[in-house]
């Protein structure tokens, strides 16, 4: 299934602005009844979007565009995103990564070592 026709010209010219604001869309495809939950993905092009809504092939699709910038502290769990995220003004906090509890590991021990300095 092509679902591209689904974007008018209007969502097209939209998203485009949005994109040259943020520099990124941050995009959530979920597929009504496959079993699955969505996946996200983070576009950073009109092209980049337009071939990501063209590989979809299940049957049914809902497709979530979110233009402000998601997860604005990203990097390395280390002294300095931990600057970052405690003097950030936000009360939640998501970390992802595919080492996971090495990377919570690490920046457990540096929030331990921040907290006592």
């Amino acid at each position: 299934m092509n679902y591209l026709h689904l974007l008018s010209l209007d969502n097209i010219a939209l998203l485009k602005d949005w994109l040259e604001e943020t520099g990124e869309l941050y995009v959530d495809i979920d597929l009504p009844h496959s079993g699955s939950s969505g996946s996200a993905y983070l576009v950073r092009s009109m092209n980049e979007l337009k071939l990501l809504i063209s590989r979809q092939t299940h049957p049914e699709i809902v497709i979530a565009i979110f233009h402000s910038l998601q997860y604005p502290i990203r990097g390395i769990a280390d002294e300095i995103l931990l600057k970052q995220v405690f003097g950030a003004d936000f009360r939640w906090c998501v970390v992802h990564h595919h080492l996971i509890g090495k990377c919570l590991s690490s920046f457990g021990r540096l929030a331990r070592k921040w907290q006592e300095s």
